[in-house]
């Protein structure tokens, strides 16, 4: 007897033909609900696949634009990335934090030039725009937003001027080693103003400009003139074999800034939302739930003279089976600790401590790690290097740098003392040392006298009152003496003199009595 399916089919069991017919229907069935599910599938995953494209590029991961394999990044992507950097340096605290931590590392203590031409050295324009404190922070910062440094520098006078990157507008390349530039391209418009009629009017320079140590009798590259009374002095950091040009330091963290911003955004708006309620009813029945929802949804009362609303302070009237108790802790349900991690990773493409970024209460300076201080010195070699190009690389040129890491007052003064004992270090250099110790100011050979000292007035003074005392000692001693010897010397009896133990006598008593008439001669 044929089934339903065989029936609706038209299949009738007893031939084989149809049931082979029925199997390739089924089969066909099958393999057509395979690839309707297939094709669901490859949808929900194109789907997510554009999604995460939609995701990424929110979150500014997508690659970027304009690398060429083993040359680095172009001219306009620098730029690009380098107005991001600004930006995020101006806007964002931790960026700012980080940023501050590295340059007080690098340059908090200030660095000394010996042997630097005088004449570029001590021009006011150099001082005020390279030299100075305020110059420090600023060139260490061109180089975290930048990537690279240009100063053109005067072969003949004393001029030095720092060029924006955005003036840089090409390089030519050596032909034997392309990684080398030898003349950059320097363009920027100024608008001239005639005084007379107002009038303003935008002028272009552009000059090529040779590389340091490069260039040649080259006069015009593209009917662009080469300006050879000068050359460019270039830096650059995290750029890598091959590269033209450097990266931004903060280009590594940008990501992790703007994640770790998200997350605290995302934990703000949850603990406010959280904070809306205040308390809560707990209600046994659902009509207790009900009763509960239209009192708390009724608009609160008002003073009847004041028409202020009456929303604080107010009683909670309850029926029976309901309970009105107070929220927990509103903080409770976002740990900001959390995201510490992610701070970390803001610290590391910084080279800073992450204790410094989290502002925590017991970080020290003396905790800094070797690679911290590693990377800073690196960074200082960069910066010395610079000068030394700047100046004409003078031979009698010495950059120095005080010590990056300090430790304690306490630990300073002990090696210090260690040193002095141990005579491994003169006189003008411990007191260089014990200056930076207690962070003064002072001429290292100006060594302070040793009257000067208060010990010395008290080591002094306590030894002139042993003295004293030794010396009254002394004398009551000799005057002991000489009492002891007088009593001694009256208290001995003279030679032949009878002390009441019986005259002495050598067998010529007799004789010496007759000689003195004491005794007559018996008859």
């Amino acid at each position: 007897m044929a089934t339903l399916f065989q029936r609706f089919m038209g299949i009738n069991p007893d031939d084989e033909r149809n049931l082979s017919e029925a199997s390739a229907v089924q089969e066909l069935r099958d393999t057509r609900a395979v690839l309707g599910a297939t094709q669901d599938n490859n949808m929900l995953l194109q789907e997510s696949v554009r999604e995460l494209s939609l995701w990424l590029e929110d979150q500014n991961w997508v690659p970027i634009e304009g690398y060429k394999e083993g040359k680095g990044f172009d001219l306009d992507t620098i730029k690009a990335q380098a107005d991001k950097a600004r930006a995020l340096l101006a806007v964002n605290p931790i960026i700012k934090k980080a940023s501050d931590a590295r340059i007080g590392y690098i340059w908090g203590k200030g660095v000394a030039f010996e042997g630097a031409p005088k004449r570029v050295f001590n021009d006011p324009y150099n001082q005020a725009e390279i030299f100075s404190d305020s110059a420090y922070e600023e060139l260490e910062r061109l180089l975290q937003t930048d990537g690279n440094i240009f100063a053109l520098r005067s072969k003949q006078g004393k001029d030095i001027v720092l060029v924006p990157m955005d003036q840089i507008a090409g390089w030519s390349l050596n032909e034997k080693d392309p990684s080398r530039v030898e003349y950059w391209l320097r363009r920027y418009t100024i608008e001239v103003e005639d005084y007379r009629t107002g009038v303003i009017t935008p002028k272009l320079y552009q000059a090529w400009i040779p590389a340091e140590g490069q260039g040649g009798s080259v006069t015009k590259i593209q009917d662009i003139p080469v300006d050879r009374s000068s050359e460019m002095v270039h830096k650059a950091v995290n750029r890598q074999k091959g590269w033209i040009l450097g990266l931004p330091d903060i280009i590594v963290v940008m990501f992790w800034a703007k994640a770790h911003k998200e997350l605290f955004e995302a934990g703000t708006t949850f603990v406010k939302a959280q904070g809306k309620f205040a308390s809560k009813v707990v209600a046994k029945t659902s009509a207790g739930a009900q009763r509960s929802a239209a009192a708390v949804a009724e608009a609160p009362r008002r003073d009847e003279r004041t028409g202020e609303v009456l929303d604080i302070g107010g009683t909670a009237v309850m029926s029976a089976g309901l309970d009105m108790q107070l929220m927990g802790k509103m903080s409770g349900g976002v740990d900001f600790k959390v995201f510490q991690p992610v701070l970390a990773l803001v610290a590391a493409g910084f080279n800073v401590p992450v204790s410094v970024l989290a502002a925590e209460a017991d970080a020290e300076e003396s905790s800094l790690e070797v690679s911290v201080v590693d990377a800073a010195r690196s960074r200082q070699k960069l910066w010395a290097d610079f000068f030394a190009g700047i100046f004409g690389r003078p031979n009698s040129l010495k950059v120095a740098w005080p010590r990056i890491k300090v430790e304690s007052t306490y630990r300073q003064i002990q090696a210090i003392e260690i040193a002095n004992k141990t005579n491994a270090l003169k006189q003008e250099e411990l007191r260089q040392l014990s200056l930076e110790a207690f962070g003064l100011v002072g001429d290292p050979s100006d060594l302070p006298k040793i009257e000067e000292n208060p010990a010395y007035a008290v080591a002094a003074a306590l030894a002139e009152l042993n003295a004293k005392i030794a010396a009254d000692a002394a004398e009551k001693a000799a005057a002991d003496a000489k009492e002891l010897a007088a009593e001694q010397e009256a208290t001995t009896p003279e030679q032949g003199v009878d002390a009441g133990v019986g005259k002495l006598s050598n067998g010529s008593d007799a004789k010496d009595a007759r000689d003195k008439g004491e005794i007559a001669s018996a008859r």
